[in-house]
């Protein structure tokens, strides 16, 4: 039985690597710790593959869920598929209160079983995505002319307006594939694929976003 999430982490990091889920080898990236949504939220581990998000949030022994379901509605509007990681404490729980398209996975010990699949999200919120993007970003991908005088909100708004929803899905999958996939591959260098301690994982988390940008001004 597990009390530690980053011991959750690290098994369920291994498990993907190992083909847990499926996804396209030659186009793969993982996140840690990414910040998303209006409220800041981190998802504890993001898959990038095939043009899909795929997040998950991990609920360890030591955690309940009094604020699951508020956390996962944030990241259905965000993210293509969602699923939930937890031990077999909180397991019965979980599959009482949580959407039928939330996946849920099981991590008992060193063994990792799927649950049940996370279906994919037919529709993510414009907003919610745009977060993603920094001013330069969605200044040229809505087309606004002199962008540079306007703060990062109002550029987000402007794109939220102009630009389709499949130009944003498109564009916001781009950028994470590429800031995520450069981590990833320093990550397998400096540890082979295998995460051992906090400050391995830590390799995978992008520490470069002001978090004043976040914030819709």
């Amino acid at each position: 039985m597990y009390n530690n999430a980053d011991e959750i982490k690290r098994t369920m990091l291994r498990w993907l690597q190992n083909g847990g889920i499926k996804f396209s080898k030659e186009e793969v990236a993982i996140g840690n710790e990414v910040l998303f949504g209006t409220k800041m939220r981190r998802a504890d581990l993001l898959l990038i593959s095939g043009g899909e998000t795929h997040a998950f949030e991990i609920k360890s022994d030591c955690d309940n869920t009094k604020k699951l379901v508020e956390q996962i509605n944030d990241y259905v509007l965000t993210f293509n598929r969602v699923s939930v990681v937890t031990g077999p404490k909180l397991l019965n729980k979980i599959l009482t209160i949580l959407p039928p398209d939330v996946g849920i996975i099981l991590v008992d010990n060193s063994d990792v079983c799927t649950i049940r699949k996370a279906r994919k999200i037919r529709h993510l919120d414009k907003e919610y995505l745009s977060l993603f993007l920094d001013k330069a970003t969605a200044g040229k991908l809505s087309g606004m002319s002199r962008f540079s005088r306007y703060t990062i909100g109002e550029v987000r708004q402007y794109t939220i307006k102009h630009c389709s929803y499949h130009q944003l899905c498109e564009a916001v999958y781009e950028l994470l594939y590429k800031r995520y996939r450069t981590l990833y591959s320093n990550f397998l260098d400096e540890t082979e694929g295998y995460a051992y301690s906090n400050d391995e994982l830590k390799i995978l988390c992008w520490k470069c976003y002001p978090h004043k940008l976040w914030i819709l001004q």
